[in-house]
This record gives C-alpha cells, sequence and structure tokens, in this order.
C-alpha cells in the first residue's frame, strides 16, 4: 500500500465531527499505550471504534452498504458543499481505498459536471463491490471495519503504525 494522504486526516475530522485543531484528536502518545512508538490494532481500536459508530447510522452494530458508501461520501466531501470535486474524491480515495481499486472520477461522474453528486457516487460504487471486500461475511461489523481502516492506515502492510504512518495522515506525532 501507499502512504495516504495528509487529508486524510480533514476526512476523519468532519466524520468525527470535530475542529481541525490538534487538541482535539488523538496523539500518537496516547493511543502508544505500552509505549513502543508504533500503534498495535489494539490500541488503534478505541479511534476505528468512534470512525465505526459515526458510519453506523442506526445503530445495529453493522455498516450496511447503504450506510457505506454515503457515510464516506459525507467525509470525503471536506467542503461540506454537497459534491465532490476531483481533488476530494482522490484525497478521499488514497486515504481509503488501495489504489489498484480505483475507480476513475469521470466512470462515476454520469452527467460529466465535473463534480460527484451523493447519488452518483453511490450508484457508481456499489457496481463495485468495494463494500464487500472490507466484509469477511457479507455484513461490516466493528471489528471489521476497524481491521480494514487499520490495514488502510498501515501503508507498509506490517502489522503496526508507526509514527511516521500515522503522521503521513496527519495526526500530531507526538
Amino acid at each position: 500500500m501507499t502512504k495516504r494522504a495528509p487529508t486524510a486526516i480533514g476526512l476523519v475530522i468532519g466524520l468525527l465531527g470535530l475542529s481541525a485543531t490538534a487538541q482535539t484528536l488523538p496523539a500518537f502518545s496516547s493511543l502508544d499505550r505500552d509505549d513502543n512508538r508504533v500503534l498495535s490494532q489494539a490500541e488503534f481500536g478505541a479511534f476505528g471504534r468512534e470512525i465505526f459508530a459515526a458510519l453506523d447510522r442506526d445503530g445495529d452494530g453493522n455498516i450496511e452498504e447503504d450506510e457505506f458508501y454515503p457515510g464516506i461520501y459525507e467525509i470525503w466531501d471536506v467542503d461540506n458543499d454537497g459534491f465532490l470535486t476531483l481533488p476530494e474524491y482522490d484525497d478521499g480515495w488514497s486515504a481509503w481505498f488501495d489504489p489498484l481499486n480505483y475507480v476513475a472520477f469521470n466512470e462515476l461522474d454520469s452527467d460529466a459536471d465535473d463534480v460527484l453528486e451523493k447519488e452518483e457516487f453511490q450508484a457508481g460504487l456499489a457496481g463495485t463491490r468495494l463494500y464487500h471486500r472490507w466484509t469477511f461475511d457479507g455484513a461490516l461489523g466493528e471489528r471489521e471495519f476497524v481491521t480494514a481502516i487499520y490495514n488502510v492506515y498501515d501503508a507498509d502492510s506490517d502489522g503496526f503504525l508507526t509514527q511516521d504512518e500515522f503522521q503521513a495522515i496527519g495526526y500530531d506525532p507526538a
């Protein structure tokens, strides 16, 4: 996997409804409970569960496909204008999905107006089965989601988030 774009933090900030100040975000050191300068999946878990809870809009313990795509759309729409531009889309994609699975913006922009409406985004990505790549049994539960998002941020796929990987997604390395 590749390093994540610094705008990934903006995606998470938007999702969690946080202001963009370092004081509202968890510092690496606050998550690194054993102080070994890497985050295990267990240490990352509480933060990942916050993201999961924000996407699980009906609170049933699963993120359904009809929650997944609209939730991601809202996260990626960092300026909250109701549209995704190409830069927002590309930044979002690099923060959430493997570049090998990239779906071109213009493939989703069915009316060719250079922005993606939520309906275009959802309909276009639903056909890609991206949601199903995050699930093991057809339902995206908390454990699967936290594992998937952790793996996205683990740029070198070594099973640990280093301070560099954490900083690459825009977090305070302290």
